[in-house]
């Protein structure tokens, strides 16, 4: 098994961290359309400390993807499509992974300056370093909430564009983000 990316493929790494991320971001997705349709009250409460928990996690996940990005670096191109389109795809994939970063970061703000706080799993991990204050809640709310709807182009373009590559380009762009042995 390869852990390590190569000049031509992903790693084992890179696609775990890669899938965590995906299933977490539909998760909590799902999750924060269901609790803004929700009334205030204890089922409501018990679903923001799991959405906050799974929040707190993807951000774990997603810095740890971030840095082995940045060590890694991006395997070659599948396809020998124009060094603009490749530049492009390159920033789409930062800019994606900058929104993934921006969202769990921005909910643990909006939560750490609510009155309720925030908790990892029912454990009170981290000291309350700014303190309740509404004003700089509903900024974070708001980003919170802004960078969410953002993220739903941004995937949708990511996942057609790698349809566009297994069924147009006929290239292993997809296939190398499936797991080992799938790429030809």
């Amino acid at each position: 098994m390869q852990f390590n990316d190569t000049s031509r493929s992903f790693g084992f790494t890179s696609i775990l961290l890669h899938w965590i991320s995906a299933a977490l971001i539909a998760v909590l997705f799902v999750m924060g359309q269901i609790m803004e349709d929700m009334s205030r009250g204890a089922a409501k409460a018990d679903l923001m400390a799991v959405h906050q928990s799974l929040g707190m996690l993807l951000l774990i996940v997603v810095l740890a993807r971030l840095f082995w990005r940045l060590g890694q670096g991006f395997p070659e191109a599948s396809s020998e499509t124009g060094s603009l389109i490749n530049r492009i795809s390159r920033l789409w994939h930062w800019l994606l992974l900058a929104v993934i970063v921006a969202i769990p970061a921005s909910g643990y703000l909006a939560s750490e300056t609510s009155t309720q706080g925030i908790t990892f799993f029912g454990m009170s991990l981290l000291p309350d370093l700014i303190g309740a204050n509404h004003d700089l809640h509903e900024v974070f709310e708001e980003i919170h909430e802004t960078m969410s709807k953002l993220l739903i182009p941004l995937v949708i373009v990511h996942v057609l564009a790698a349809f566009k590559h297994h069924y147009f380009d006929r290239d292993d762009t997809l296939k190398r983000m499936m797991g080992p042995g799938k790429a030809a």
